[in-house]
């Protein structure tokens, strides 16, 4: 009885903790697999005439004061998943109006993700086709 109730307890101090595994791009343009706990979804910014290969990365769920990208239309589109229908990825295309680094206007494609390795793909194409495979 006594083991009974120190195992409860261990479980709701350490609870499981389940890693999602998200391509990600290093600074030399390789990009290797990862696993997190901290990610709440995999990105893959698709390859473009002035980038030739794609960037994936991880993407934290911080709070509104720290984030870099606003996630909310995100977590809002994967919660409505239901049996007859599932939101496997949810791309944007985005405008940024020069920055500090560069004063031209920039496009990117960006595609959000929620399973393992999701953002493996570089391309728009290769992408869709794994989640298409990885998801029968």
């Amino acid at each position: 009885m006594m083991f009974g109730l120190v195992l409860m307890q261990l479980c709701l101090c350490f609870p499981l903790i389940n890693s999602l595994t998200c391509a990600q791009t290093d600074d030399e343009g390789h990009t290797q697999l990862h696993s997190n706990p901290m990610w709440r979804f995999c990105v893959l910014i698709t390859a473009a005439n002035d980038r030739p290969k794609g960037i994936a990365y991880g993407l934290v769920d911080l709070p509104v004061i720290e984030r870099e990208v606003e996630i909310d239309i995100y977590k809002m589109a994967f919660e409505r998943n239901t049996e007859q229908q599932s939101i496997l990825s949810l791309c944007l295309l985005e405008r940024y109006n020069g920055t500090y680094k560069s004063p031209k206007t920039e496009y990117i494609f960006r595609c959000v993700c929620n399973s393992d390795r999701c953002n493996r793909h570089s391309n728009l194409h290769t992408f869709i086709k794994g989640l298409k495979h990885d998801n029968p």
